[in-house]
Order: structure tokens, then sequence, then C-alpha cells
């Protein structure tokens, strides 16, 4: 090994039989420095050789050491930062405003922050280092949370609601906005532009008719046809108002999906 522009010092030790060898090494002074290895055959033929990232040694720097790097793209909905550092250490892990926990390390000097990342974006993680007579040390990241498909689509079926007709009509503004799952006879699909209207029921009387009536709005031709039964998840979207001798608003919905 050597110091960066310095002269290289050697440090040598025998393989024993089981493969296993250590070295304990004293950093003679501060600053960068470029360990390699080299193993050889009793000192003859290089059977391996390579260099380890270039180490920073000052007295006052806090050692930290992470588990695993931060990660550049999150899977999941929940990333754990875990890692060792000295004892009596205050550990800060701060995420753009939706996450901030300050510990203090015991003994072991071990620390876990487990953050939720249900939400699709960008998470700028800031891990900060505290220790008395050491230098603050800092540990910044920026992760992206990219939900699949199959993601959003489980998500919408957690949050789905099912309010009955009676409460939906009489609390339609509040639910604006809510996904919500119903299993809906069709009635009709309407044209209007570049955007398809199907008049669906949630109720099928014994005779026939059809009861609790809504709208469902889509931006391609739907597949299902007048009397096809589909479960479907849906966002509402307020009212659909129907002009004649007097308005009716009927429940209004843009569809996400089938099951």
């Amino acid at each position: 090994m050597r110091l960066s522009g310095g002269e290289p010092i050697n440090y040598e030790t025998q393989i024993p039989k089981n493969g296993k060898f250590s070295f304990t090494i004293q950093l003679p002074q501060e600053g960068v420095w470029l360990m390699t290895y080299t193993i050889t055959d009793a000192g003859k033929e290089v059977l391996q050789e390579d260099k380890f990232s270039l180490t920073t040694y000052k007295k006052t720097l806090l050692i930290v050491n992470l588990d695993a790097d931060l990660p550049e793209a999150i899977v999941g909905d929940t990333l754990t930062i875990s890692g060792t550092t000295m004892r009596q250490t205050q550990v800060q892990c701060i995420i753009d405003g939706r996450y901030q926990k300050t510990i203090t390390t015991n003994n072991s000097g071990k620390f876990s922050f487990k953050i939720d990342t249900s939400a699709e974006g960008t998470y700028d993680i800031v891990l900060t280092f505290q220790k008395k007579g050491y230098t603050t040390r800092r540990i910044t990241s920026t992760a992206t949370r990219a939900l699949t498909e199959a993601d959003k689509q489980e998500d919408i079926r957690a949050q789905a609601d099912k309010p009955a007709y009676s409460t939906l009509t009489r609390l339609l503004d509040g639910y604006e906005g809510r996904y919500m799952v119903y299993t809906l006879f069709i009635d009709r699909v309407d044209q209007v532009g570049d955007e398809w209207y199907t008049f669906a029921a949630m109720r099928k009387t014994n005779s026939g008719g059809l009861r609790d009536e809504v709208v469902v709005r889509t931006t391609t031709q739907p597949t299902w046809q007048p009397a096809d039964q589909v479960r479907m998840y849906l966002q509402c979207t307020g009212g659909y108002e129907i002009q004649g001798d007097a308005t009716t608003k009927l429940p209004c919905f843009d569809y996400l999906f089938t099951d």
C-alpha cells in the first residue's frame, strides 16, 4: 500500500492451509491511501492481484459502514437503511419532508431506518452522523420509486370502496376522486366524440329491470355488451346530468380496469 504520491509500504504474511488470513495495518499518517494485494506461490508465480477502493484516513473521521449501498431504484413499499458506526453516535435520516428520525447508537454501533416507499416518485435521502470529537459525516443519495402497472392495480384494490347506492348518491361530492369497485349490469354504450359512456346499473330485478343507475366513462371503446355483468374498478368523478322534464344526476366514474 502507499499514500497517494508517496513511497509504498509492504506487509507480508503466510497463508495457512485453511486459506484464511488477515492483516493489522497501522497507517502512519492521515491521507488518502491506495491499497493493493498480491498473492504469490512462495514468492514466485503471481496467482492473484487486485486493488481496493481508495481509503481515506483521518483521525477525526467517523467510521460508517452501510449494510447495503443506497439504491438508485426502489423496489417494494419499504426501504430499510441500516449499518454500523461508532457507539454513542447520533444518526439522523431525512427524506425530503416525507420521513425524519434521529437515533443514538448503543455500544453495538448499529442503526436502522425503515421507510415507507409505497408512493411513486423521487426520494432524496440524507444521512447525518455526529459524535463529539469527530468530524460530522453526511451521506446523500437520490432514489426513484416507479410503480409497475401491477403495483398500481394492487394499490387501487386496497383502497377501493363500495358504498351503497343510497349513500353514494347522498354523499356524491365527498366521494369524488375515490376508488370504487362494483359489479355492474350493462344497459347501453353511447359514443360522444372520442369518449364512450356506458350506462349501467348496480341491481337487476327479477323481471329484468335495472335499478340504481350509474355512468362509466372510457377513452377507448369498451368490449362489454348490453346485458353483460362486469366487475369494474372505477374512480368517482362526480355526477352525470341527464336533461329531461327534470334534470337527473347519476353517479359517474372513470373506468380503471376489470378483474
